[in-house]
């Protein structure tokens, strides 16, 4: 009774219980971080944030770029780079995918987010 936090949002209020219902805008998230990892340069750097807490917009869709083969990637690879600026800020590391940061709305008096960066390799 009386269950708080992310998990327990995600739970109840998004679609992470009825996969196909986010199904769209997944793929989506996923098409635009694709796109933007393609345009950097080598060596260069994106970061991906969304103001959800749903782990299938954030997490999910970082691990899928970090899967994709280098032919799908133009013969590059993505690696997650720790934000080391965030050491200062009131963020915590991702259970679900370290070096990701999730701003929980109380602790960071922020509406909440996710924050993962990425460089092209």
């Amino acid at each position: 009774e009386g269950q708080w936090g992310t998990d327990a949002f995600a739970s109840r209020f998004l679609f992470e219980n009825d996969p196909g219902r986010g199904s769209p805008l997944k793929e989506l998230q996923r098409g635009l971080l694709l796109n933007a990892f393609r345009l950097l340069r080598p060596g260069g750097t994106l970061v991906y944030s969304t103001c959800s807490f749903c782990k299938a917009q954030n997490e999910d869709v970082v691990k899928w770029l970090l899967d994709q083969s280098k032919e799908s990637l133009g013969g590059h690879t993505a690696k997650l780079v720790e934000v080391e600026s965030a050491k200062e800020v009131p963020a915590t590391q991702s259970k679900d995918l370290p070096g990701c940061l999730r701003f929980e709305p109380l602790a960071s008096k922020t509406s909440g987010l996710f924050m993962a960066k990425i460089t092209k390799i």
